[in-house]
């Protein structure tokens, strides 16, 4: 996504239909946390700390319960371009 203020794909979120719940973290390259929510509705501005992070590839890590009550975790990676 790219969080520059164009008012175009400026968040990062997740289609969250059939989710009761879910627990998001986003990690940079070194494994250190830059974003976490308890909410499947969140969403991601591209700012860890209210300071906009670099460009690049960060990992997610999502794990959610759905209304059939099944488990599941979701691991994948986004890009940052300004």
């Amino acid at each position: 996504f790219t969080p520059d203020g164009d008012r175009r794909n400026n968040n990062f979120f997740a289609s969250t239909v059939g989710i009761t719940s879910l627990s998001i973290g986003i990690y940079n390259r070194w494994g250190e946390i830059v974003f976490t929510a308890d909410d499947p509705n969140f969403i991601w501005d591209g700012t860890f700390n209210n300071v906009p992070i670099n460009d690049g590839t960060y990992t997610y890590k999502i794990e959610l319960l759905t209304n059939s009550g099944r488990e599941k975790t979701i691991l994948g990676h986004v890009n940052v371009v300004r």
